[in-house]
């Protein structure tokens, strides 16, 4: 028999490592070779696949998923929850502040309801929308949840406006859940407040927390203090009458008539 006088080349798909070889090999899952006569395969680029043998390229991976390993993936894996992808991506790309994917596997990613925003977990490495606290809002998309300004406050978490404070209370500071009653002798007759309560003014008496204005000292009483809480019974020998908010002395009738005829 006649010998040959040339070898073949090794197809796209193929290869042959060593000198001498009889035949060609096919390139494993997760390795290619596009060209003819090769000595060796290529692994798949970043964002690539292939799942058989012997081929001649590798096949991007659909959008919202990523190459299981980074170079010579036999298989793409779904973007978790909080990343999305393009098709044919290096990776999974990590949603903004304020907005996350809702499912795997996603393309694109979107705004968190109002009243929440996203947080990411330390030990799956994913985004989610969370609910802000109490004493904190925000409005659809927001990176990061804002406080309540002082003289407002927000009881319930997940929400995307405050209250004002009620009259009787006020909220010294921002990020309030409740708001502080006005201390006894104190009152506040405005809503919305930050400053501290006002002091009722002498002649008058808050003994009850909470309130939105003070009440008169009645008959046999008085007041010469602000910010008191109760006012003060008259002592003997004097008398106060609810128009007034000071003690004066008793005058006695005789005491005009004697006055009368000194003159």
């Amino acid at each position: 028999k006649k010998g040959k006088d040339s070898c073949d080349a090794c197809g796209t798909g193929k290869y042959a490592a060593n000198a001498s070889s009889t035949t060609c090999t096919d390139c494993k899952a997760g390795r290619y070779q596009g060209a003819t006569g090769q000595s060796s395969c290529s692994p798949c680029e970043t964002g690539k696949f292939v799942n058989a043998t012997g081929l001649g390229s590798c096949d991007s991976c659909d959008a919202g998923k990523r190459a299981a390993v980074a170079l010579g993936s036999t298989r793409c894996v779904s973007c978790g929850t909080g990343t999305f992808s393009q098709a044919g991506a290096g990776g999974c790309t990590a949603c903004d502040a304020g907005r996350t994917t809702f499912a795997e596997g996603s393309d694109s990613c979107e705004s968190c309801p109002a009243g929440k925003t996203t947080e990411t977990s330390s030990v799956t490495n994913t985004t989610v929308c969370v609910e802000c606290e109490a004493g904190k809002i925000s409005q659809a998309g927001a990176g990061e949840c804002s406080d309540c300004e002082a003289g407002r406050f927000q009881t319930d978490p997940g929400k995307v406006s405050c209250d004002a404070c009620a009259t009787g209370k006020f909220a010294a500071s921002d990020g309030s859940s409740s708001c502080d009653d006005c201390d006894a002798g104190k009152y506040q007759d405005q809503t919305g407040q930050a400053v501290a309560c006002k002091d009722c003014p002498p002649g008058q008496q808050q003994d009850a927390t909470g309130q939105a204005s003070c009440k008169l000292c009645t008959g046999g009483t008085h007041q010469d203090q602000a910010a008191q809480a109760r006012c003060k019974a008259c002592a003997p020998g004097r008398h106060q009458d609810h128009h007034r908010p000071h003690n004066f002395p008793i005058v006695r009738r005789h005491m005009f008539a004697s006055q009368s005829r000194g003159h």
